[in-house]
């Protein structure tokens, strides 16, 4: 079941205070709805180089701006036109209910990543949670297991306002994040995001993967390469795929060292005690 786009477009992100020297401008589009470019008074920041478009991992709740990224939550939505089109602007159906959908998203989404509304008038608070709106919002977009409308492709810079209900599209991946949290993004398996190139040698050579033998016996280890996929170590599959399934592997790993367990320290980047994993795995 889809759903219709209708009333007009409604800018969500303008500065509410009169702090920043920085002008607010909105972007423009060509007639098939692609943003063209504009002149900004920004510094522009290259794209490799701002945080929330590094989609080689999962996002993560309270994640902040790099720490020499002193933009404003104006610059970062002006950085990322994204947060300006398709969901984020568009109000869904018609009349009552499907004002009340989009409100719905909103306030979901301000309870994952904080308020990045003008209604928020700490700054630095603000901008802390349009970064972290604008790192989701990007990873979605990047997903390369979310379903996309007509002509609409992996990292296109457009999240449809269109799609199921359910968390394969677009639209129902950002309305799941909304409400579920965090979680919602660890769902697909998919190797490498657009734009990874990492070898499987790469993708191995970190801490994650070097506690592995330690952390699993010969068979718990076999489980959970079938559970991503198969197995990256199998000198007889192809170079690329064998870096789509370490690249699967890691996704994981970066989920289960976030959670922690009895014998594991949370977060610490590596995983060092791991037993009860499965529980962890998408079903």
């Amino acid at each position: 079941m889809s759903f219709p786009i209708g009333f007009q477009p409604h800018r969500i992100f303008p500065d509410a205070h009169k702090n920043s020297q920085a002008t607010e401008q909105k972007p423009t589009f060509t007639p098939d709805g692609n943003p063209v470019g504009t002149v900004s008074t920004h510094s522009p920041i290259p794209p490799a180089l701002r945080g929330e478009m590094n989609t080689s991992h999962l996002p993560a709740r309270g994640e902040t701006r790099p720490a020499d990224d002193r933009r404003s939550a104006s610059e970062i939505s002006d950085n990322n036109p994204i947060l300006n089109v398709g969901i984020l602007e568009e109000k869904w159906g018609r009349g009552a209910l499907g004002h009340a959908r989009w409100e719905a998203l909103i306030d979901g989404l301000k309870q994952q990543v904080g308020d990045f509304t003008p209604a928020n008038t700490d700054p630095e608070s603000r901008n802390e949670a349009m970064f972290r709106l604008a790192r989701v919002v990007n990873y979605i977009d990047h997903d390369p297991g979310v379903e996309r409308i007509r002509n609409h492709s992996v990292g296109d810079g457009f999240l449809d306002a269109i799609g199921t209900y359910d968390s394969s599209s677009e639209v129902g991946r950002l309305e799941a994040f909304s409400q579920q949290g965090y979680s919602a993004l660890e769902e697909v398996f998919n190797g490498r995001v657009r734009g990874d190139y990492r070898t499987v040698e790469e993708i191995t050579a970190g801490p994650l993967f070097k506690g592995l033998h330690a952390a699993l016996s010969d068979e718990e280890l076999n489980a959970f390469k079938a559970k991503i996929g198969g197995d990256w170590e199998n000198p007889e599959f192809p170079a690329d795929h064998r870096a789509e399934l370490a690249a699967n592997a890691e996704r994981v790993l970066q989920i289960i060292d976030r959670k922690g367990g009895k014998e594991s320290t949370a977060d610490n980047g590596k995983i060092d005690g791991l037993r009860e994993y499965v529980s962890f795995l998408p079903s």
